[in-house]
């Protein structure tokens, strides 16, 4: 899940360049991390090398921790629901279209694709950004100006 260390700690266990985390680690750091996942009721162990992982040995038991806090503060989840369009106005999503046809209005919005976030770039036209290249690399899409939150 992470590793029990102060920012800097995190940051020389990064291979390559770490720095693009530097300001996500001092939003949210280790320890911070490791106190949500108790609030949500979650066990945590520290194993050798300062890695924290779920007393249970269990990745699931990380997902239903992050299902609940969702949960418990009114987000709506679609899951394995692929999403055909996004609807767009004045250059901004306001919701989604999913490939049954339901639409689905909302403020905001998380876009979770797994390991390439490259499908999700077909959905940007029309929208606020300008992805035109999707790589791995921690969930975040790259255009040419740099990295897409």
């Amino acid at each position: 899940m992470t590793n029990d260390s102060d920012v800097e700690g995190l940051l020389e266990n990064i291979p390559g360049n770490p720095y693009f985390l530097y300001s996500a680690f001092y939003q949210l750091d280790s320890f911070g991390l490791q106190e949500f996942f108790k609030e949500q009721g979650l066990e945590l162990k520290v194993e050798r090398g300062k890695r924290v992982f779920p007393v249970s040995d269990r990745s699931l038991d990380v997902v239903l921790a992050l299902e609940k806090y969702l949960k418990k503060n009114g987000v709506k989840l679609h899951l394995e629901s692929p999403v055909e369009g996004i609807l767009i106005a004045d250059g901004r999503a306001e919701g989604i279209r999913l490939k049954n046809g339901k639409e689905e209005r909302a403020d905001g919005g998380i876009v979770c694709t797994g390991g390439l976030s490259g499908g999700w770039l077909p959905f940007c036209k029309g929208g606020r950004t300008s992805c035109d290249e999707a790589v791995p690399l921690f969930g975040a899409a790259q255009n040419r100006g740099g990295l897409v939150p």
